[in-house]
Formats: C-alpha cells, structure tokens, sequence
C-alpha cells in the first residue's frame, strides 16, 4: 500500500469509529433576537389573515363551524398579537 492509501484507509477507520453526530430530530436552536422578532410578526400575519376570512364568513357558514356572529366580533376586536 502506498503512504496516500495508508492515510486514507486510517482516515475512514476514524469516521468509522468516531461518526459525526447527526442532529436529534425536532432540535432547534434558540432563536436570537431577530429570529423571536420574525416569529412574532409572523404569527401577527397569519392572525390577522385568519381574523379577515372568519369576518367574511356568511352566517350560514359561522352556524355550521359553530360560531355566533357575537363570538366573531370578539375575536376581531382582539389586538394583533393574541
């Protein structure tokens, strides 16, 4: 065997012993400032998006989910982000 060979061989019996480890499924890092920021202002969209379609509904379509016209109102006098 060459010394190039040597080397390779001793390097894939290191990655055989020592195997980089694999992240642990649903691990996140925390996020930092910003990435808290973007969240935020994510799920104030997406609230606000949902708030605008349930006022659009038809009273034939709050009756069948279950919802009153009161209960709407509610929901859309709630601020941005709750």
């Amino acid at each position: 065997m060459t010394n190039s060979s040597n080397r390779n061989a001793a390097l894939l019996e290191a990655l055989r012993v020592f195997p980089t480890p694999e992240p642990e499924f649903g691990v996140k890092e925390t996020p930092g400032l910003f990435g808290r920021i973007s969240a935020t202002l994510k799920a104030m969209r997406v609230n606000a998006r949902q708030r605008r379609e349930l006022a659009e509904l038809s009273e034939y379509a709050l009756r069948d989910i279950g919802l009153s016209r009161a209960q709407v109102v509610a929901e859309l006098a709630k601020p941005a982000w709750r």
